[in-house]
């Protein structure tokens, strides 16, 4: 017959190992993991999608991009009206063998403009694709972070029928700690993302795209005459 003091340990190991929880199901750890990658404030997917909207946002209150619609009337448009068009394309079809000295001096004079207005276009353009290129890495955070919740919400169907206490627990943290972020960081890029948009259109405005055709033209001309008249 088997002791009492042989039995009593027997009975405080049982009772150990009664007490201790049941590994998590293969679903469960799929579910755990799927929210470490798409995270919070703070961590994960969320995070990075987070820190990429705020600097679209940054970028987007300076004075270079408030203000750009009147940095290219006035330091753009401006002096190009000034430029002899007319006089550098004569020169160019018709080169003399040698300029006069007022012609060198506007040669001269309407090569600066164009140097200007040229160097502005090419800050426009820099201002433009710095923001492109951030809005576009923010809607490819986004698609990820869309993509990787897909996965948790299918996950999460699966545990309702599995487990559906411990689906709740699940659906608990989807509704009231990630889907609020994740909506309000959405909402927020896509204003930005119509900035952007207003933003970009500024070379497809009415004729604008003639006349950036145009600018380039007469830059070239203004580089063959000096080049042939140095």
């Amino acid at each position: 017959m088997i002791s009492l003091k042989r039995i009593l340990p027997l009975l405080l190991v049982l009772g150990l190992l009664t007490s201790l929880p049941a590994d998590a199901s293969p679903l469960e750890d799929r579910l755990e993991s799927l929210e470490a990658r798409l995270g919070s404030r703070g961590s994960g997917q969320l995070s990075q999608y987070e820190k990429g909207v705020r600097r679209l946002e940054d970028n987007l209150q300076k004075d270079e991009y408030l203000y750009l619609g009147r940095f290219i009337r006035n330091e753009i448009l401006s002096p190009w009206r000034e430029i002899e068009n007319g006089f550098l394309m004569g020169l160019a079809q018709n080169p003399p063998s040698n300029l006069t000295g007022s012609q060198r001096q506007r040669l001269h004079w309407n090569t600066a403009k164009v140097k200007q207005v040229t160097q502005k276009l090419r800050r426009v353009r820099r201002l433009v694709t710095r923001a492109s290129n951030l809005n576009t890495e923010n809607q490819r955070r986004e698609r990820e972070l869309t993509r990787t919740l897909n996965q948790y919400e299918r996950n999460l169907t699966l545990m309702q029928a599995e487990d559906p206490a411990a689906a709740r627990l699940h659906s608990a943290w989807l509704d009231e700690n990630f889907l609020p972020a994740f909506e309000t960081l959405r909402a927020r890029n896509d204003q930005l993302a119509q900035r952007f948009d207003r933003l970009a259109d500024w070379n497809r405005e009415g004729n604008m795209r003639t006349w950036l055709k145009q600018v380039g033209e007469v830059a070239e001309v203004v580089e063959n005459l000096n080049r042939r008249y140095q």
